[in-house]
């Protein structure tokens, strides 16, 4: 074992085996003991990713792993809350109309994708403004 921790290559080791062993699939088809977890979604307003997005996700994570370790169907998806006053707010102080704000933020911040590196989600059931996804 190496004394030197090499977090592009230990992470990235893991993060590739969680993806070709889609651990964090749900396959609503099949019957089972469902558990939905949902987190708050984050609201794509403008601010970047900080250290309180980490406090929010990280402890419905470790409740979602825990259902999922005890054999439950947990389904704990990740999208964004484009309807939340901070969104609407900083869509009117920009002049854009609230949908194109919002997802011109969404691609700005990639926060899915860079949520992706800590905590794997369920990857086909992405949720984006005005989509109503039938989960269970």
């Amino acid at each position: 074992m190496s004394d030197r921790y090499a977090p592009g290559e230990i992470e990235g080791k893991w993060q590739r085996r969680w993806a070709d062993a889609r651990v964090a699939y749900v396959d609503t088809a099949v019957p089972g003991d469902e558990y939905y977890m949902l987190n708050m979604y984050p609201y794509p307003s403008g601010s970047r990713l900080h250290v309180g997005h980490g406090r929010n996700y990280i402890l419905g994570d470790a409740l979602y792993r825990r259902q999922r370790m005890a054999g439950r169907k947990a389904l704990n998806p990740m999208g964004w809350d484009a309807f939340g006053l901070p969104a609407e707010n900083a869509a009117i102080q920009s002049g854009v109309p609230p949908r194109e704000y919002t997802l011109a933020n969404i691609e700005l911040f990639g926060m899915p994708r860079t949520l992706e590196n800590v905590l794997p989600r369920d990857k086909p059931r992405p949720a984006t403004p005005g989509s109503l996804n039938k989960l269970f």
